[in-house]
């Protein structure tokens, strides 16, 4: 039996927080998704269907397939842009699609660099179809979620184009300071630099995983950050 709302709480308060279940797990679930993807309009209705919904008298909720219902057609509703943000437009996916398509060139080439060390057999090392392949599935990714984005901005799209910039930035950065560090450590140690094998080493190998690791790790952070600033926004201007 579920437990009745304390003096003061509404259900939708009780939801929100997560303590006790008000219409069950799968339910109070949906409605917190629902609950955070509100236009500012809609909050006073929402609250209504779930703080009127009749329950049993042992306290489920009556026609719980009718609430569940009620509660997709809710999700359904476009989301609330925050403040600020530009709605989607047709210059906007196409400049989306070369922004996206531009950062994601880098990971491309870095992914294959990768498994050029750690993945590919011999006979493929050489093969040109292989590399370009790489490099443009992983840059039609990056296109298509800069398109949605520009098209029709969503959380989602943003994190993933700031961490595809932040990628970028990270991969640079480590990749310069790895190939520095090497070729600093190289000449203390007195490493020999015959025929340039070192060199080529720390080209093809050091600096890519280097590249790879830093760019996932500032990658990530920006997203992240983007993923948390986005819903921020959305509450405030709520």
């Amino acid at each position: 039996m579920m437990a009745e709302n304390p003096p003061g709480k509404t259900r939708l308060a009780a939801i929100r927080s997560g303590g006790r279940s008000v219409f069950g797990l799968t339910l109070d679930a949906l409605a917190r998704e629902v609950d955070g993807r509100l236009a500012p309009g809609d909050r006073v209705a929402f609250a209504g269907l779930i703080d009127d919904w009749p329950l049993d008298p042992q306290g489920q909720p009556v026609d719980p397939e009718a609430l569940h219902e009620q509660l997709i057609a809710w999700r359904a509703r476009p989301v609330p842009l925050p403040p600020g943000t530009r709605p989607g437009s047709a210059a906007g996916a196409v400049l989306g699609l070369l922004l996206g398509a531009a950062l994601a060139l880098p990971l491309g080439f870095m992914v294959y660099m990768v498994m050029r060390e750690i993945v590919l057999p011999p006979s493929l090392l050489s093969s040109d179809a292989v590399m370009w392949g790489v490099i443009g599935a992983i840059g039609l990714v990056g296109g298509a979620v800069g398109f949605v984005q520009g098209a029709m901005p969503s959380r989602a799209a943003r994190a993933l184009l700031r961490g595809l910039l932040g990628f970028f930035l990270g991969a640079m950065l480590a990749g310069i300071l790895a190939g520095v560090a090497a070729f600093v450590l190289g000449g203390l140690l007195g490493v020999s630099q015959a025929e340039g094998a070192f060199a080529m080493g720390v080209v093809f190998g050091v600096v890519p995983l280097a590249a790879v690791c830093g760019g996932a790790v500032l990658g990530w952070i920006m997203a992240r950050r983007a993923w948390k600033r986005w819903g921020a926004a959305a509450q405030a201007g709520s």
